[in-house]
């Protein structure tokens, strides 16, 4: 039968008091039956291995498993479980192992003799780590065997390998970053020896073949483990052509702090590349052996430069150890104490726990991973407890190759310790954590200050962001910007169309810093200071966590150029005006003066010899046009260069509405009233046409029908023509008419207002309407002329009396 548990049950079934049932135990937390057929002592599952741990502190519990299962399987079932869990065995049949230094010890202070008498091999020998080939047949005394004749060894374990942080791709980044400006000008890296830290070197060889690989200094040994560390090469190579890259490998700690301490100083190696996840760092905080070497590395004038990582979308989590029920387990969220991962394609399950006890920690915590069935208890598949009694790393972790299929549950569990402290896991591998968080999801060596750390943004979208969401942030524990800048990914090497992730964007910086090298002639310090001082912001806030201080943007004014490829700058045109210039793509010359597009200023813009041209008509510019009223009117071109409404004329004399107000000859332009008309012309004779008044046929003659009732028109006037000489008849009319208006004028008493102008008789017989005037006080009789009819020629006048200050 099952019984429930209170307690999540690992390696404390005793302690816990739950009963078992085939090996299976349900509750809050995970199951301990194993899926692997093996002993029942392994991995936590009884006290015995607790007793077991207890007795071999200073041998990992990896190792440990591994002697047990070496003991309880096939060969055939013993390398299946080895491999899934990346174990590094030998063709000897030895295991290699890492195994750190006791304070103050360096591995010169290894007796090589005593180790080789004891079975074991030192395959690389560190600074503060180092990395043996120790044998299995002798079980666990043969292991202790080995630590007695090497006393400054402080355990044995199985290495924890770097992770590469690879994900899908499209194209190449090296235009996005104007290298290829500083090729078109002969700027291609010179003999700057770039130094690739990396593991995965297979297709190398081809890749020099090819011209991929123009210029070596040093071949990786074995070419096998993938074509990551080739592919960082050519991302190098692509961005500094005549850069030389030498292949390192960096698979344990050991390697990487031999070359630094042993061989870097005879090279000539300027800048070191590596687009691998640390695992020997510490709480992020820039210290650990990673960023000593870094440091080393600086002082002998070396950039270090390393991938950001990509654990920002759901691989990694950061919190203090929570236990609020008292059992020991950690509580993620809540009171969930187990963290699910749900694994479809993965090929691999990589996790990662440590805490903020660095350099050794007495506070003790263990991993465990769990599958769930599909009756929904769990299953242990994997669990990490190496003991931490005050000599040890605060580190955890487990690795499972070709998992199955499912949901995965990770749980902590604290052993020993107490008081609170910080916890974090990177899940290197596999499916996404549950709860999980971005901030701070940089790891070493990123985080060293010495490092320029390199996040990463798609090449497709590389001037405007954003990042990929991976490209893991800051800030470090110790709460400062990471990481330094950001260059491309997901581009394209010849040996593979998939390259990306941080691992693609690292090299890009490296290939870059050559180029900066060769162009100025410096060392790598000063040329690291300039790429940095060159990036383009990216983000509100410069630097910031996610992108550093900006997108990798190369100058060639570093190279002693005059501009850029794509930069503008304003310069004075042929015809006076403000162009541009565009820096040719070949670099360093700009382009001629490129006047602009014509505007509507009154001004010849495009220099083509015309001002305002291509708009409908120039500022200031006039036509003719026709009014409303038919009449030729005018059009002004408007300071936006288009033409203006049709204005009519002024009014002119001339019997026709010229000004379109529906008034004919108005405001007096035919002359002032009573000017004198002058001889009228004579008529042309012609006879009268239907509803015309009869004409006489001499020059001017008095007209009753042609005007409104009451109103004299007299033909004539001004215009010449037959009888130019002027009507007899005519001037009679008007003399006896003055005269008339001026005797009945001086009849007024004086102080009387002055009678109506003229006798009745009078005004009747010239049909003169009586009117007010105002000169001298008297009446006065108003003549204004008139047009001649249609059809006629010369002018008329009307005697028709009006107001000389008043307009009708």
């Amino acid at each position: 039968m099952f019984i429930r548990c209170d307690l999540f049950v690992a390696i404390s079934l005793l302690a816990a008091g739950c009963a078992v049932d085939g090996g299976v135990v349900t509750g809050r937390g995970l199951a301990i039956s194993e899926q692997e057929q093996g002993v029942e002592d392994i991995d936590g599952s009884s006290g015995a291995w607790r007793a077991r741990r207890a007795k071999h502190p200073v041998l990992g519990s990896h190792v440990l498993a591994f002697l047990d299962r070496r003991a309880a399987l096939s060969p055939e079932d013993l390398s299946r479980w080895a491999d899934r869990r990346e174990f590094l065995r030998r063709s000897d049949g030895r295991l290699q192992v890492e195994a750190p230094l006791r304070v103050g010890f360096s591995a010169a202070d290894l007796d090589v003799a005593a180790l080789e008498a004891a079975g074991a091999s030192l395959l690389t020998g560190g600074v503060t780590i180092v990395d043996l080939a120790v044998p299995i047949d002798h079980g666990v005394a043969g292991l202790e065997a080995v630590m007695r004749a090497a006393p400054a060894l402080r355990a044995l374990d199985t290495p924890l390998l770097p992770t590469q942080e690879v994900g899908a791709a499209e194209t190449q980044g090296v235009k996005k970053t104007l290298a290829d400006t500083f090729h078109a000008i002969g700027t291609k890296g010179g003999t700057v020896e770039v130094a690739v830290f990396d593991v995965g070197w297979t297709k190398w060889s081809p890749s020099k073949a090819s011209g991929d690989l123009p210029s070596v200094s040093a071949d990786p040994s074995p070419e096998d483990g993938g074509t990551h560390g080739t592919n960082c090469a050519q991302v190098v190579a692509d961005m500094a052509p005549d850069a030389v890259i030498r292949a390192v490998d960096a698979s344990t700690l050991a390697k990487e702090e031999a070359f630094i301490n042993n061989t870097l100083a005879s090279t000539s190696v300027q800048v070191i590349t590596r687009s691998l996840s640390g695992t020997h760092g510490y709480y992020s905080d820039g210290r650990g052996p990673y960023c000593d070497n870094a440091t080393k590395a600086k002082g002998m004038g070396v950039v270090t430069i390393n991938s950001a990582g990509n654990y920002a979308d759901g691989r990694f989590w950061r919190g203090t150890f929570k236990d609020s029920d008292g059992d020991d387990w950690h509580e993620w969220s809540g009171s969930d104490e187990v963290q699910t991962m749900t694994v479809t394609n993965s090929s691999r399950i990589k996790v990662n726990l440590d805490w903020n006890d660095y350099p050794t920690s007495n506070v003790d915590f263990d991993l465990f991973l769990a599958f769930k069935k599909s009756d929904g208890t769990w299953e242990n598949v994997e669990t990490s407890e190496r003991t931490q009694s005050g000599s040890q790393s605060p580190r955890e972790w487990i690795v499972l190759n070709n998992p199955t299929a499912g949901t995965y549950g990770l749980s902590v569990k604290r052993k020993s310790g107490s008081g609170s402290i910080s916890i974090r896991v990177f899940a290197y591998a596999g499916p996404k954590l549950q709860h999980h968080q971005a901030k701070g999801s940089l790891n070493a060596p990123a985080t060293c200050a010495d490092v320029i750390s390199v996040a990463a943004i798609p090449q497709a979208q590389y001037t405007v962001g954003p990042q990929i969401a991976y490209s893991s942030q800051g800030p470090t524990w110790d709460g400062r910007i990471k990481p330094d800048v950001a260059a491309p990914t997901l581009v394209k090497t010849s040996i593979k169309t998939s390259f990306s992730g941080t691992s693609a964007a690292a090299p890009h910086v490296a290939g870059a810093l050559a180029l900066y090298i060769d162009a100025m002639n410096t060392n790598a310090n000063a040329a690291a200071a300039a790429l940095l001082a060159d990036v383009a912001p990216m983000g509100s806030n410069s630097p910031n966590t996610t992108y550093g201080r900006g997108r990798i943007a190369l100058d060639l004014k570093r190279a002693g150029c005059v501009c850029n490829p794509g930069d503008q700058q304003s310069c004075q045109t042929s015809c006076g005006g403000n162009g541009s210039r565009s820096c040719l793509a070949s670099g360093c010359s700009w382009s001629s003066c490129v006047p602009p597009k014509e505007t509507c200023n009154g001004k010849d813009d495009d220099c083509d010899g015309e001002a305002d041209n291509g708009f409908a008509c120039a500022i200031g510019e006039t036509r003719v046009c026709i009014s409303s009223c038919n009449t030729a009117g005018t059009q002004t071109c408007s300071a936006s260069c288009v033409w203006s409404s049709c204005v009519p004329p002024r009014e002119t004399c001339n019997g026709k509405d010229d000004d379109c107000d529906k008034e004919i000859d108005e405001d007096n332009v035919c002359g002032p009233p009573g000017r004198d008309l002058g001889p009228a012309p004579s008529d042309s004779g012609a006879g009268p046409r239907d509803g015309a008044r009869p004409r006489d046929g001499g020059g001017g003659r008095l007209d009753r029908g042609a005007g409104p009732s009451g109103v004299l028109h007299l033909e004539g006037g001004c215009a010449t023509g037959r009888g130019g000489a002027g009507s007899p008849l005519l001037l009679l009319l008007l003399t006896v008419a003055l005269l008339a208006r001026r005797f009945r004028f001086r009849r007024s008493a004086p102080g009387e207002p002055p009678s109506d102008a003229g006798s009745p008789d009078m005004r009747a017989a010239l049909h003169i309407p009586p009117v007010v005037g105002h000169s001298t006080g008297g009446r006065f009789l108003g003549l204004r002329t008139f047009a001649a009819p249609p059809g006629r020629s010369g002018k008329g006048v009307s005697l028709e009396p009006r107001a000389l200050h008043s307009r009708r």
